[in-house]
């Protein structure tokens, strides 16, 4: 089975979109210390919406969510789970937080269990390094290099019911990176998250951090603003 280029690729517009935008201004040293400051993660602490991002230009909301994500992570409250409706910026928040790990690790929830359940049937699956050439990866090697990440995100999970199969390969992922930092991404409230990845899974999720962002859906709201002519 072919997977193309890197288990870690960030979506592209994503990654355009993010090119020049300034990182949040807390370092890495800050957030990772051995000796955190304590910060509240309660819902109403933050934002109730995240506004779009555009090239060269961080919105207030966006990067004092980024922020406060990161003071989350220095308190050693790992994973932090980024939940809210489609389009209201959890991703946007993720990969500014992500950059200031050098490097992360970026995976897509479905793409990277489908790339393990190859694995287990066939043995590895192949893709290609920063060099273009072609390299097999096993699943051993695949949850060797999560677990060495400095960070990982897990984009989009819950969007399907797993089988026992893939919430096992989920469990091992987030057993991965216990006590390390990572970020997972959800549309889903916290019953429909269990109905897709398990209890078990669900219990690692919120052993963390949750923070909830709310608003409307932007990319549909950009999409429906007029454009000058």
């Amino acid at each position: 089975m072919n997977f193309c280029r890197e288990h870690s690729t960030m979506p592209t517009a994503l990654r355009d979109a993010l090119e020049g935008l300034p990182r949040p201004h807390i370092s890495q040293s800050e957030a990772t210390g051995k000796q955190p400051t304590p910060v509240s993660v309660e819902p109403a602490a933050w934002p109730r919406g995240v506004q779009a991002v555009t090239p060269g230009r961080v919105v207030g909301d966006v990067q004092t969510a980024a922020v406060n994500t990161l003071l989350a992570l220095g308190a050693r409250q790992h994973p932090v789970l980024l939940a809210g409706k489609v389009g209201v910026g959890k991703s946007t928040v993720a990969a500014i937080v992500a950059r200031s790990f050098q490097p992360f690790a970026w995976f897509g929830c479905d793409e990277l269990l489908t790339t393990m359940m190859a694995c287990r049937s066939e043995g590895s699956v192949q893709r290609w390094d920063a060099q273009g050439y072609a390299v097999h990866t096993t699943e051993a090697q695949l949850l060797r290099r999560i677990e060495q990440a400095p960070m990982v995100v897990l984009d989009d999970v819950g969007t399907r019911v797993l089988s026992e199969a893939q919430a096992e390969a989920l469990r091992a992922v987030l057993d991965a990176r216990v006590g390390r930092p990572l970020l997972v991404t959800t549309n889903c409230d916290t019953q429909a998250l269990r109905d897709s990845v398990g209890a078990r899974n669900l219990s690692r999720l919120l052993a963390g951090s949750v923070v909830r962002i709310g608003g409307a859906d932007l990319r549909s709201a950009a999409s429906s603003r007029p454009r000058n002519q």
